[in-house]
């Protein structure tokens, strides 16, 4: 078991949360609010299934979710919202490849 990149994992998804939280005040819902709840669903869904394989004795981790793409490019100072989002998101999606690498 990969235990400390299953600690980084939850470190980074805890320590990412509070510094989003704390650098952008809370606005209007950006206008792809939809794909990246969807992304964000994702990336929280195989966070639960790796917390579920940690406690199997016979894990079996699922491939992480992959980032949907498409995603708009003319939001003017929104972009910088949606690029701190998506850094975090992927990143997240990164942890859980590199865990589950380790746990198959």
């Amino acid at each position: 078991m990969d235990w400390p990149g299953a600690l980084d994992a939850g470190h980074h998804a805890v320590g990412g949360a509070d510094s989003l939280l704390r650098s952008s005040p809370p606005a209007e819902p950006l206008s792809c609010h939809r794909q990246l709840t969807g992304y964000a669903d994702a990336v929280a869904g195989g966070y639960e299934r790796l917390a579920a394989a940690l406690r199997d004795p016979k894990p079996r981790c699922e491939p992480p979710p992959a980032d949907p793409g498409g995603w708009p490019t003319d939001l003017g100072l929104d972009m910088y919202r949606l690029s701190d989002l998506r850094v975090w998101l992927d990143r997240l999606a990164e942890d859980l490849a590199q865990v589950g690498d380790q746990r198959r």
